[in-house]
């Protein structure tokens, strides 16, 4: 069945109307009964996202722009420099408390360089400027204020769960990361849960699965779905340091977004840690599989078992208990993903020839 596109309202007042067009539009495609949207029109809420230039921290502003909120970033911070990421936070939380004087308000935690292979010292680094940010709210905030707000967080599921037992793990699993970097992601959730009880702010925590975006930082030792479709439009071999068995989660970074953003709506408890992942869990064996029936041609590989990968996790099998929530927005197969992505490389590289 074909529907009519609508426009998005520009304002959030417009966007309960295209929640219930949405609603009916699943409802009749899917065939299946979909529980109805809830409609709060009295309710203004004020967005400050950190991190808004990165991969995820771009999705969340899409979704937000999206849905008519009223947004404000971030982005375009020397990380490494101190200061003006001090500076930066503190304007715009000053900008973000101003807009919304007695509305609701909510920040997106997005921000941070680290990855999986980073020290203790990078690692750790963000739980510092998170510290900042909560001083500066606490400094700043009324006490009404702050218990109109809300904090989310994007944490790490392959961080936190590296050496966890028996996979996959849902949020009943007990952490157990086995890098600095897993182990600061769970230093800033505690330091998190502690605040925000302190002060009644909401949080959702989101220990989210490997992201993947045509937005990703190529740079970083990550974003194995980007390096993939790559090599597979470059002819260039791809190296690997894990068995093709290694099994991960992987979501688009919007469907993530939409995902995370839905928890944050819900507010029906102070502190929700939430596992933010794609109802499959695919091999690597299986992501070339895909990505080479879609290319038509085989991918170039070149694996490399050594020391620094030994301890990479073999099965990372990610579960949520939120599977309502989830299977409704993380909605994008992961063949679908892969090819959104070999379009997008596939225009990177012919603008790089031509440049």
């Amino acid at each position: 069945m074909d529907f009519p596109s609508i426009p998005l309202p520009s304002s959030s007042r417009g966007w309960p109307l295209v929640g219930i067009y949405v609603w009916l539009r699943q409802t009749l495609e899917t065939g299946r009964r979909i529980a109805p949207p809830r409609v709060n029109e009295s309710v203004t809420r004020h967005h400050l996202v950190v991190g808004a230039g990165g991969l995820f921290g771009q999705a969340i502003v899409a979704r937000l722009r999206e849905i008519g909120s009223s947004t404000l970033t971030v982005s375009g911070l020397t990380w490494t420099n101190d200061d003006a990421v001090r500076d930066g936070l503190k304007r715009g939380i000053d900008q973000l408390l101003s807009q919304a004087d007695r509305d609701h308000w909510s920040v997106h935690w997005c921000a941070g360089n680290a990855t999986i292979r980073s020290d203790d010292r990078e690692s750790h680094h963000e739980t510092l400027l998170l510290r900042h940010l909560l001083d500066v709210l606490q400094a700043t905030a009324t006490q009404e204020q702050l218990r109109r707000g809300s904090l989310t967080f994007a944490s790490s599921a392959g961080g936190v769960y590296a050496e966890s037992p028996n996979p996959p793990f849902d949020e009943r699993s007990q952490p157990r990361p086995n890098s600095p970097y897993g182990r600061a992601k769970l230093v800033s959730e505690a330091l998190l849960i502690e605040w925000c009880e302190s002060f009644g702010v909401h949080l959702t925590i989101g220990r989210i699965a490997s992201l993947y975006g045509s937005n990703q930082d190529l740079s970083k030792p990550q974003g194995l779905l980007s390096h993939l479709v790559r090599a597979a439009l470059l002819r260039e071999p791809l190296t690997l340091f894990v068995p093709m068995s290694t099994t991960r989660n992987y979501i688009s970074a919007n469907d993530a977004a939409a995902v995370l953003l839905a928890h944050d709506e819900e507010r029906s408890s102070k502190v929700r840690i939430v596992n933010i992942c794609a109802s499959e869990n695919t091999s690597i064996a299986s992501l070339l599989h895909t990505c080479e029936l879609i290319v038509r041609r085989r991918v170039p590989i070149r694996q490399t078992i050594n020391n620094a990968s030994a301890g990479e996790t073999r099965d990372l099998r990610i579960a949520t208990l939120y599977g309502d929530l989830s299977n409704r927005l993380a909605r994008t197969p992961l063949h679908v993903g892969l090819h959104r992505l070999l379009v997008q490389a596939a225009r990177t590289v012919a603008e790089d020839s031509r440049a």
